[in-house]
């Protein structure tokens, strides 16, 4: 048995070494990929969260802007002028219906 016989490695260690590296590799591989999986499940919910703050946000805005609008529509009959020229007002009393032009200025029956 030479020297040069001695320096080569046995098949048996070369398995043990690619085991020992390949192990832990395959398992660190895993780890990333339910990291990732994880990662973008918080992202979802977080995004579910932004848009349901918004859409509350929304839901009370519009609910304080209806819940103001019974003082505003006497105040409107009272300055009609004060519509836009492009729009129209319309009052129903039961079953009558009266319109308020800025152009008239006067209530139409």
């Amino acid at each position: 048995m030479g020297l040069s016989d001695w320096f080569l490695p046995s098949r048996r260690l070369l398995v043990m070494f690619a085991g020992v590296i390949l192990v832990p590799a395959v398992a660190l591989g895993w780890l990333a990929w339910r990291t990732l999986d994880q990662d973008r499940a918080s992202e979802r919910y977080r995004t579910q969260e932004r848009l349901q703050l918004s859409a509350d946000l929304l839901a009370a805005t519009l609910l304080e802007r209806l819940r103001a609008l019974p003082e505003q529509v006497p105040g409107l009959f009272a300055t009609a002028r004060t519509i836009p020229q492009d729009s129209l007002l319309l009052s129903l009393h039961g079953s009558v219906a009266e319109t308020h032009s800025p152009l008239s200025g006067t209530p139409t029956p």
